[in-house]
């Protein structure tokens, strides 16, 4: 009887959890009818201060996705949806939220659209896709604050690498190029950023670097994926100052909160 409880308790808490973090009917409604604009003055530009848009940021992720890979090969409303579920996946912690999802999704269009033959289409899918969600469900802890609390979400991943957790999330949205979404989503634990940074140095000294080789596509994906994470500290001073403060913020609350 036991078993057949919390088998039960278990199936409900995950309608429970399905229904608070997917897309409302009402927030698919407010975009179903609505036209892609052909064109969003200055979100091309790395200075576009996404600070400003607040509720329409999901607009601009369908202007942009749509520039980039062409609604007519997805399915609207899926996307729509989708966008939806992953911003209410963000929680609500003072950086890692929604915005710095959407901030690090647009570096990665500019880069996109500054480099277009860099990468093929699946790479652009994945890195754009993985920018947006790379932290959902943080929970304004470092990589190394879960271990060293004992944390039980250690038990659920199989590294030390906090990225995983919002790879695994993302499963259950997206079932699409999923080995390449993941290999740029685990890209942002800066601790992977400097043992790359040594690398891709060595490669452009010998001026080795090679396009056509596998494993140095793949090492570009994390070092572009790193470079739209942090992106915000390279930002016009106005803009650059708002995220300082909600990073500080963060580290405040990850230390010294109850």
């Amino acid at each position: 009887m036991l078993n057949w409880q919390s088998s039960a308790f278990t199936k409900v808490d995950l309608e429970v959890l399905s229904y608070h973090n997917t897309c409302t009917k009402e927030e698919f409604e407010s975009l179903k009818d609505k036209t892609i604009p052909d064109n969003l003055p200055g979100v091309d530009k790395f200075s576009f201060n996404s600070l400003e848009l607040k509720e329409k940021m999901v607009p601009h992720l369908l202007y942009m996705f749509n520039d980039l890979f062409g609604v007519r090969n997805f399915d609207k409303d899926s996307l729509i949806r989708f966008f939806f579920t992953v911003r209410k996946n963000y929680r609500g912690v003072p950086y890692h939220n929604w915005k710095h999802g959407f901030c690090v999704a647009h570096s990665m269009y500019v880069i996109i659209k500054e480099s277009p033959y860099v990468f093929n289409h699946l790479e652009k899918l994945a890195l754009f896709i993985g920018a947006l969600c790379h932290d959902m469900d943080y929970r304004v802890t470092t990589n190394q604050f879960p271990l060293e609390s004992d944390s039980p979400l250690v038990d659920l991943y199989s590294t030390d690498s906090y990225p995983e957790r919002h790879f695994s999330m993302i499963v259950q949205l997206l079932q699409e190029i999923l080995d390449n979404m993941k290999h740029c989503i685990l890209a942002t634990d800066l601790k992977k950023f400097y043992k790359n940074k040594k690398i891709i140095e060595e490669l452009i000294d010998e001026e080795s670097f090679d396009m056509e080789d596998l494993e140095h596509r793949l090492l570009l994906q994390e070092l572009t994926m790193t470079a739209c994470d942090i992106s915000a500290s390279a930002k016009p001073w106005k803009i650059h100052v708002e995220y300082v403060n909600e990073v500080m913020e963060e580290f405040y609350k990850q230390y010294f909160d109850d």
